[in-house]
């Protein structure tokens, strides 16, 4: 056993010896012997540090499904300097080579679009008119020209004028039988150029695709082809410093083929999009990414951001930046003198950017979105079944919100006309020429006219104030003359169509029934400022507090008045202003914002659409919004209680009864009719909320020259619907129900 363990000893020893007399003939080896290779090695080749794009965030609804994610596309760049270009037939069969395994690599992908000249196959060519209709594709083919000296074949032209010879012989050749070329001079001579025909030669001479005596090497497509990717490579200044795209949009599966084909030449791009999963939903909440704008560059460059990154440039995209960028990385990468990678090292790690959760339920959303398109076909076709002009035959736009009511959390904004974030880039300037200008967000920046939706808020006022009670009558005789001797007499909606008044009417019943001459009564007793207090700490005329761009709308006033140049305020405008009129312009989510704190007795909440921010791809939060009071006026429940019975037989029994007959639960709802203008259909609005015994949330809906508030209720209808999983549908939806109750 001892000998057998000497054995052992003496065999270890022997072999560390062994080791240790390789590593110190290797080290011999590296620092003397070979010293001049290495040394020469060391001192050609290239190091370079190229940027590792972190993964930007994705985007979710409040039940997790995604809304915005990163799907990752590459492109096969042609590389100067391992493509072999060291005579026409070896690039030629490179180039071939490629474009085999790409055509073949059963991967997806997309060849790029080749601007030249001719159209037609080789040889016969006939000139590309649309190709001259570009003028970057003009200057680049005019350049070559000059540079190759092709245009030298024909009569002698200053280069300067080459753009001038073209436009003017596109505009020859469609009223001439002419084949030459023509160069029509300023002083309008005409004068023999060189042709299409001896161009396409002097080019099939200078790419190889003929020999030296004009015989063709190749076949006609595949002379085609090489010759019309020759070309352009050529125009677009193909070199070291500028590779050229022959395909994009390959997905991993075509690098993977291309790569383990040992082909040289090429290297690939890679570029992260953005991926809608609801294409043409939310468009207007999600926004866009995109380069930084000119306006932003010293913003994101104090922040460390490249002149060349992407960053949100609109909507959740840009309001959320700083948790969906992610911070690139680094990678070294060490080439020898032809090109080949000796070493990569990742020097800096990645870190992709946090995934952001709204607020938005994307299913709720689109029924909101075609809660819209469904509503003015509704008032169209009811349009059709009269005869008077102005009665929703122009409906054209409008918008939805949807708020929970105890949290501030915005379900759903919609905005239509709308349009879609995965075509903006080819549709961007139809869109932005459009007049009925689908890229505003009217849920959020569209200001309207109140009308009589504005009345709950008078009413809580009024009520609080001990202006009235619940059992305070007001005689509505129709001319409210109070102002009379100012000659101000304005009238009640009822007398306009009737020639008559409401009446004796307390507060519940004026509601019910809109009636402007009772709310006249109460404006005049509260005082605008009064009035305006109250409707502040309500939400109108103020920031919701939502995370996106929105206008803060015109709450009617003195001060309004003042700060804008515009007349004194008299006391009869106090009067227009207490029916949602005068200078009163809110947003939809200003309406369903003030609604929900009218309901909430006078609290209100931010409203908001982040719910919360977690790490890539986890479920690790790391930031969450909280709710908080953005303002509070003590209303008592009784109070408030008045207000939403009232708006409850609005539903019920009033001006949208039709609508919601035979709703399977309550709710409540108040119209209103603006008045835009003398040549269109009134503005129809309608904020409602649901269940009414304990309300989860409220909607609001506005119809441009929807003609009738009532008719606003549809799209607020359907939504609750959606929201409550209620299984209702009835005949008044396609316009043959029977029409709506007049209002104001």
């Amino acid at each position: 056993m001892e000998y057998r363990h000497t054995v052992r000893l003496y065999s270890l020893a022997a072999l560390f010896i062994v080791i240790a007399v390789i590593f110190a003939a290797r080290l011999i080896n590296i620092q003397i012997a070979n010293q001049d290779y290495y040394e020469y090695v060391s001192t050609t080749t290239v190091t370079r540090t190229v940027t590792i794009q972190a993964q930007r965030g994705e985007i979710y609804d409040t039940n997790g499904t995604p809304l915005v994610v990163n799907s990752y596309s590459y492109s096969i760049l042609l590389d100067n300097g391992t493509l072999d270009t060291t005579s026409n037939e070896t690039e030629n069969e490179n180039l071939l080579e490629i474009y085999e395994k790409i055509v073949n690599s059963g991967a997806e992908y997309t060849l790029t679009e080749i601007a030249f000249p001719g159209t037609g196959t080789y040889p016969e060519y006939t000139l590309n008119e649309e190709f001259f209709e570009s003028t970057s594709d003009t200057y680049r083919f005019t350049r070559l020209l000059s540079n190759t000296g092709i245009s030298e074949l024909g009569t002698v032209i200053e280069s300067d004028s080459h753009s001038h010879y073209l436009s003017s012989y596109v505009e020859a050749i469609s009223s001439s039988a002419l084949l030459d070329w023509l160069y029509i001079t300023d002083d309008g001579e005409t004068t023999l150029a060189v042709s299409l025909d001896d161009i396409i030669e002097e080019l099939a001479y200078r790419y190889g695709i003929l020999d030296s005596d004009g015989n063709l090497l190749y076949d006609n497509e595949t002379a085609d082809y090489l010759l019309r990717l020759r070309y352009d490579m050529e125009a677009h200044d193909f070199s070291s410093l500028n590779p050229y795209t022959i395909a994009s949009g390959g997905d991993i599966a075509l690098v993977t083929y291309l790569s383990e084909g040992g082909l040289r030449g090429f290297t690939v791009s890679v570029a992260a999009e953005r991926e809608y999963c609801e294409p043409g939903v939310a468009s207007h909440i999600l926004g866009r990414t995109g380069k930084i704008q000119s306006a932003d560059v010293e913003y994101y460059t104090e922040l460390g951001y490249s002149l060349d990154a992407i960053v949100g440039v609109s909507g959740i995209e840009q309001v959320f930046e700083e948790y969906l960028h992610g911070e690139d990385g680094k990678m070294t990468i060490t080439e020898d003198e032809y090109g080949n990678i000796i070493s990569m090292e990742v020097t800096t790690e990645p870190k992709a950017g946090y995934d952001v959760y709204l607020t938005i339920d994307i299913e709720l959303q689109k029924v909101a979105e075609q809660a819209i398109v469904d509503n003015i076909d509704y008032i169209h076709a009811l349009a059709e079944t009269k005869d008077d002009e102005l009665v929703g035959e122009d409906a054209d736009a409008g918008a939805v919100t949807v708020l929970n009511i105890k949290t501030g959390a915005v379900l759903a904004l919609a905005s239509y006309p709308t349009y879609d974030l995965s075509t903006f880039s080819e549709n961007a300037s139809e869109l932005y020429a459009d007049e009925s200008a689908p890229l505003y967000n009217r849920a959020l920046n569209g200001t309207y006219a109140p009308g009589s939706t504005f009345k709950p808020a008078v009413a809580a006022a009024a009520l609080t104030e001990g202006i009235v009670t619940v059992d305070t009558l007001i005689d509505d005789t129709g001319i409210y003359e109070y102002y009379a001797d100012s000659g101000y007499t304005p009238r009640c909606w009822l007398y306009v169509s009737s020639g008559h008044g409401h009446g004796e009417i307390n507060i519940s019943e004026a509601i019910r029934v809109s009636c402007n001459y009772f709310f006249y009564e109460l404006g005049r007793l509260l005082t605008i400022d009064t009035m305006n207090y109250y409707c502040r700490n309500f939400g109108l005329g103020e920031s919701t507090g939502i995370e996106l761009s929105e206008s803060t709308g015109v709450l009617a006033g003195p001060e309004y008045r003042e700060e804008s140049g515009l007349d004194a305020w008299a006391p009869g405008d106090t009067l227009a202003a207490a029916i949602g009129q005068s200078d009163n312009l809110f947003t939809p989510l200003q309406l369903s914002v003030y609604m929900a704190s009218l309901i909430n007795c006078g609290t209100r909440y931010n409203a908001h659409i982040l719910d919360c921010v977690k790490e890539f791809g986890t479920d690790n939060i790391v930031y969450e919004t909280e709710t908080y009071v953005m303002s509070s006026i003590e209303i008592s429940e009784d109070d408030v209680q008045i207000i939403l019975d009232a708006m409850q037989t609005v539903v019920e029994s009033g001006t949208t009864a039709t609508l919601f007959d035979g709703f399977p639960i309550k709710v409540g709802g108040k119209t209103g009719t603006a008045q835009v203008s003398s040549t269109g259909s009134d503005n129809a609005v309608f904020v409602g909320f649901a269940p009414f015994d304990d309300p989860e949330i409220v909607a609001s809906c506005i119809i441009e020259h929807g003609s009738k508030g009532a008719y606003a209720g549809l799209s607020v209808r359907n939504v609750f619907a959606e929201y409550f999983d209620l299984d209702y549908s009835d005949e008044s939806e396609d316009g043959t129900g029977d029409d709506i109750l007049a209002e104001e």
